[in-house]
């Protein structure tokens, strides 16, 4: 990518003339028909628990309280306040109606990827920001993230840092600092970039580096800029100050209502590989994570690996993954000498990806397409350059070529708008497009349990059991449903590998006590007991039916 070519200028100009309006809404309209059928799903997957099922949400009277706990506030994680204060007032303004749900999500991607064509309007001319805003609207990776009612907190925070990014590079601070020899930067844009670090951290985990975004982008100097490193330097340090009191603000609250800073559970996949392990499963999703990113295809919805990946990754992958986060390290040492608009852009990716990666902290999934919407933008920045630069120089083949990837990528995600029509739409999607994750597999001989087919659902339990045999919870699942079917010795084995994987498991551990004790097996029980106990002596259960078999 290059930065635009203009005359020499005294100043910056502004970048949001009359003759670059269009290059900003035609992306915000695509946006808006692109996911138009989305207004036909309902509630799925997380929707169900964080919005249908969320009894305090459902009347304004209770919301305060609700902004007041966690945002997961079942099982006490993580902590949106902002998206759970927008989901209280959709659900009073639409008596429950998902489609008010889904036609914000639309509405904020449809803003995000304006944003996205007014952010390369910052450095290049207006057929790569088009180009940039029209990639962003309807690349397939972002579909989860729209479709999805809970995907709210991937589009506002993304908004949120692509606005302070905006901020940091106005072209007022430059002419401010040329007109004043020095490094102003108002009250009103200080304050600016406060309550955008609140809102994009108030919104998902990723707005934390809101402070270092913000100085990288006010160290990128402007087309025509005329300001000094070291006045652009000062200027970025008030900016990263003022962001990181927003960011402040909202780590104290979340200390205060969780008690930790982090606050999610990791994925299973980091349970099961810990320490250095954990690391290099999450250095071989690096180049999967890019790969969404750069070739579009349809969302698989879940990318849980199975246990032979966790415990044993690719060592080609991992050496990628090490390869990409070393270049990801070395450009933004560049950026620091030498700010230049591309080693900005690459900046924003990696600071955006690095809160997911489970590189720094371990987070509740391996990957998730949702997770990569704010990073994608560098992607779409890239592709409009690149499309303009094929352009320009007629390498007509290459334009065509981009074109073709472009439509493909709106066809896969039209396409795969229906798979979060319900939960049980997407359980389905997941065992189809992913068949190597344990999840699709679960899901789906949970809802054949339900519908009273423990046949079916066996046989999807003993799928999902073979992709995942350290899983226990899935273990004990599958027990449940062989107990089901009269087959207690297959229900043995699972109990018995369950409780062997997590001893503490109350429910695993009673379960396999009941199937010994119907086998005649006491002496087996006994010791399952006994062995219970030593773990949690206040088991009263276990103690009297303990003493009832006589031990």
């Amino acid at each position: 990518m290059t930065a635009r070519a203009s005359a020499p200028a005294t100043q910056p100009s502004d970048d949001a003339g009359p003759d670059h309006i269009w290059a900003v809404l035609v992306p915000a309209l695509i946006a808006i028909l692109c996911y138009l059928p989305a207004l036909r799903n309902g509630f799925a997957l997380d929707d169900v628990i964080i919005v249908a099922n969320d009894g305090a949400l459902h009347h304004l009277s209770t919301l305060a309280a609700a902004l007041a706990r966690p945002y997961w506030y079942d099982v006490g994680h993580l902590y949106r306040p902002l998206t759970t204060l927008a989901f209280g007032l959709e659900w009073w303004a639409g008596r429950g109606t998902p489609v008010l749900f889904h036609a914000v999500n639309i509405a904020w991607h449809a803003g995000v990827s304006a944003m996205v064509a007014r952010l390369a309007l910052r450095w290049w001319p207006a057929p790569v920001a088009l180009g940039a805003g029209l990639w962003f609207a309807i690349y397939p990776v972002h579909a989860e993230a729209v479709a999805n009612i809970v995907g709210r907190s991937e589009l506002v925070c993304g908004a949120a840092l692509i606005g302070l990014v905006l901020v940091a590079t106005s072209p007022v601070l430059a002419r401010g600092a040329l007109q004043t020899a020095g490094p102003p930067v108002g009250r009103l844009t200080l304050w600016m970039a406060f309550a955008l670090a609140i809102g994009a951290m108030g919104s998902k985990e990723t707005g934390a580096v809101a402070p270092v975004l913000a100085w990288a982008a006010a160290i990128t100097p402007l087309p025509g800029d005329r300001r000094t490193a070291a006045i652009r330097h000062a200027q970025a340090l008030r900016l990263a100050g003022a962001a990181a009191a927003g960011v402040g603000c909202l780590l104290a609250a979340r200390w205060l209502i969780l008690g930790t800073f982090a606050g999610d559970s990791p994925h299973y996949a980091f349970e099961l590989a810990r320490g250095w392990s954990g690391t290099l499963v999450a250095l071989a999703t690096v180049p999967h994570a890019l790969a969404l990113m750069l070739v579009p295809q349809p969302p698989r919805l879940d990318y849980s690996p199975p246990d032979s990946a966790i415990l044993h990754p690719d060592p080609v992958l991992v050496l990628l993954g090490a390869a990409i986060v070393v270049a990801c390290l070395a450009i933004a040492g560049r950026h620091v000498r030498r700010p230049a608009a591309w080693s900005f852009v690459a900046c924003f990716a990696a600071l955006t990806y690095a809160p997911v990666s489970n590189l720094v902290v371990r987070s509740g999934v391996v990957v998730a397409d949702r997770t990569l919407y704010s990073p994608s933008v560098a992607v779409a920045i890239a592709a409009g350059a690149g499309l303009m630069a094929a352009w320009t120089s007629r390498r007509w083949v290459v334009a065509g070529a981009t074109g073709a990837v472009a439509a493909m990528g709106l066809w896969f995600t039209v396409g795969s708008l229906s798979a979060w029509k319900d939960s049980p739409s997407a359980f389905e999607a997941i065992r189809e497009r992913s068949p190597s994750s344990y999840l699709g597999h679960f899901t789906t001989a949970e809802v054949r349990d339900r519908a009273n087919d423990p046949l079916g659902a066996a046989r999807e339990y003993a799928i999902a059991a073979a992709l995942t045999p350290h899983n226990a919870a899935v273990l004990y699942m599958a027990a449940a449903n062989a107990i089901r079917l009269r087959d207690t010795t297959r229900a043995l084995g699972l109990l018995t590998r369950a409780v062997a994987l997590r001893p503490d498991g109350a429910r695993t551990r009673t379960a396999l006590v009941g199937i010994e004790l119907e086998r005649g097996d006491t002496a087996s029980a006994r010791a399952q007991l006994r062995d219970g106990l030593v773990i949690d002596s206040t088991q009263r259960a276990w103690r009297e039916e303990l003493r009832k078999i006589g031990g």
